[in-house]
């Protein structure tokens, strides 16, 4: 019974360690990326958040093609989600060429849950998964026109 307060205590700090962030079209990529300080782009926020656990996207329409290439793992993936809406990745302004031309690209990525997101006006594929070990990738609720 003496060694339950310290796994207790590594089970804490190993949550503790897993951020959540957000974005918005009204957010400021100098923001913390928090709920109440959005970033505003899809793809800062993937570049700069570290020990992502879930990225939250308020609905709106976000013009700039997002290149994932970080991985979750099999107890803690990575999710990718809407909240307050759909959010949707527009293509407007974008010319794509295959075979690396998403407008949503996950690159050489595990342990990843793409929910509730939108791709529209891709010239090529909206969401597209590729890589030499690509495991464990769950798209849900989302579309691409």
């Amino acid at each position: 019974m003496r060694y339950f307060p310290i796994l207790f205590l590594l089970c804490l700090s190993t949550l503790s360690n897993a951020t959540n962030y957000y974005v918005s079209t009204s957010g400021n990529d100098a923001n913390p990326g928090t709920i109440s300080q959005p970033f505003r782009s899809i793809q800062y926020a993937l570049n700069t958040a570290s020990n992502l656990e879930t990225l939250f996207i308020e609905g709106g329409i976000y013009y700039e093609r997002v290149t994932f290439t970080v991985s979750g793992t099999e107890s803690n993936p990575i999710t990718i989600t809407s909240y307050n809406g759909v959010a949707t990745i527009d293509g407007n302004g974008f010319t794509l060429f295959g075979p690396y031309g998403g407008m949503f690209e996950m690159i050489d990525c595990n342990h990843l849950v793409i929910d509730n997101l939108r791709v529209q006006h891709s010239t090529y594929i909206g969401f597209m998964v590729f890589g030499n070990d690509v495991t464990a990738i769950t798209i849900r609720k989302c579309s691409t026109f």
